[in-house]
């Protein structure tokens, strides 16, 4: 999968990884293990950048072009990811919540994104929102 992902476009391995971690093939931690082992994987360095995002909770590729130039950019608090909560007695996970500030972002809902090719379907209709 590392392999694939570092000779993939950006949106690609950011998809591959997601996905894998985020149906629970595998964890951030196993892909740094792995990445630490392949000296000789070719681009790694964005690889291991989107394997730590995803580690810290961003896992679709919305939630990675949030973290990155809209969180870090802008020097905003560091979010809680995949925070769970409480509604109406039901259990939901938030996208990002910052509980300091009584704030959640949600970025992404289950329906028609349960795979990165789906999350892709909702950029490609409008190209202006890429992540840059």
């Amino acid at each position: 999968m590392l392999q694939v992902a570092s000779r993939s476009t950006e949106e690609d391995a950011v998809a591959v990884i997601s996905d894998a971690v985020s149906t629970r093939r595998t964890t951030a931690a196993r892909l740094t293990s792995a990445l630490a082992e392949m000296t000789r994987l070719p681009q790694r360095a964005f690889p291991a950048a989107v394997v730590d995002d995803v580690g810290e909770g961003a896992h679709s590729l919305l939630e990675q072009c949030y973290l990155s130039p809209v969180e870090r950019a802008h020097g905003l608090p560091s979010g809680v990811r995949r925070a769970e909560s409480l509604v109406v007695g039901r259990r939901v996970v938030r996208d990002v919540d910052y509980p300091d500030y009584e704030l959640y972002v949600e970025l992404d809902g289950r329906l028609g994104h349960e795979a990165a090719a789906d999350r892709w379907k909702d950029l490609e209709r409008d190209p202006g929102r890429r992540c840059e």
